[in-house]
């Protein structure tokens, strides 16, 4: 914030920096997989790596958070909030500023210290209606549909790490380009130049409409009145919003009973384009809350208050 201040103040943020959305990255050194998550950070503290702590069939292999953005450079570019520290030394700091008892296992045998150490990790993963060997052991259908596919898709994860095929990402920005998305209106065009006709088009790629017939071209602040084809709640909310941002409709993406996101991507062409890669066009989920998120018997509703 501080050095968002000092740009303003300076005349250095424009047009092209405000009522706009941006990714905030920690640069291409920084563009990591979990794995190499659990390397610097095991390592750092003295522990073993991954192999010596969990299997491989402890983790999910869907619907969980993790990317990289092409276009975390742009934040940076405005406002030069990063360190630009090695990611080692991040490590090693960050190592250094915890609680005294993080740091025994620098001084043990690595090896002793993951056979303690792993069946602690594996309690974690059998922790009920939590834990991934928990959903195995109890063939929680639910669960393993959201974070696995079936049954025989866990089945089909090498239990053991010679076995698991450990990827390398390309982490440059010129990778990116084939995992672009279309954001279904012209994007060639300057924002400034941007119209009613955009909108529609735009609309329509989501699977819905725009109900406004007007707008002043190029003005991405004002609200304009949507439809959405799936739930066809009307909505309010700023070009920018909707062809910056990201955001649809409020109903069927910020949902407050389940998720539906199999019907969603069926209507919507724009969605569809994230969910398809990890999921199967003839899969019919509906995840509700109150069997995703009950705890002991408790719903999720009944959580919330």
């Amino acid at each position: 914030m501080c050095n968002l201040v000092l740009e303003d103040k300076a005349g250095n943020l424009g047009s092209d920096f405000w009522n706009h959305f941006f990714n905030i990255g920690s640069g291409k050194e920084y563009r990591i997989s979990n794995y190499e998550f659990e390397q610097y950070l095991l390592g750092t503290l003295g522990l073993a790596g991954p192999e010596k702590l969990f299997d491989p069939n402890w983790f999910i292999t869907k619907n969980f958070h993790g990317q990289f953005y092409a276009d975390g450079d742009k934040l940076e570019d405005f406002l030069h909030f990063r360190e630009n520290l090695p990611i080692q030394d991040y490590f090693n700091r960050l190592a250094d500023q915890v609680e005294f008892y993080f740091k025994i296992p620098r001084y043990l045998p690595k090896n002793l210290v993951a056979a303690c150490a792993k069946p602690f990790m594996k309690k974690i993963a059998e922790t009920k209606d939590f834990g991934t060997l928990d959903w195995v052991k109890t063939n929680n259908e639910v669960r393993m549909s959201a974070y696995y596919g079936t049954m025989e898709d866990y089945n089909k994860i090498p239990s053991k790490w010679e076995d698991f095929e450990i990827i390398k990402f390309d982490k440059d920005n010129a990778a990116a380009e084939k995992f672009k998305l279309d954001h279904g209106y012209d994007e060639s065009k300057p924002e400034s130049e941007l119209d009613i006709e955009d909108m529609k088009q735009a609309a329509k790629f989501r699977g819905g409409e725009c109900l406004s017939e007007t707008m002043t071209k190029g003005d991405m602040a004002t609200q304009l009145k949507w439809k959405c084809g799936l739930c066809g709640a009307e909505f309010e909310a700023s070009p920018a919003l909707i062809l910056l941002g990201g955001h649809w409709c409020p109903e069927c993406y910020i949902p407050q009973k389940e998720w539906n996101y199999d019907a969603v991507a069926r209507t919507n062409p724009f969605f569809a384009q994230v969910w398809y890669p990890s999921h199967n066009k003839d899969e019919n989920n509906v995840y509700k809350f109150d069997d995703l998120f009950h705890i002991d018997g408790v719903k999720w509703d009944d959580i919330k208050r």
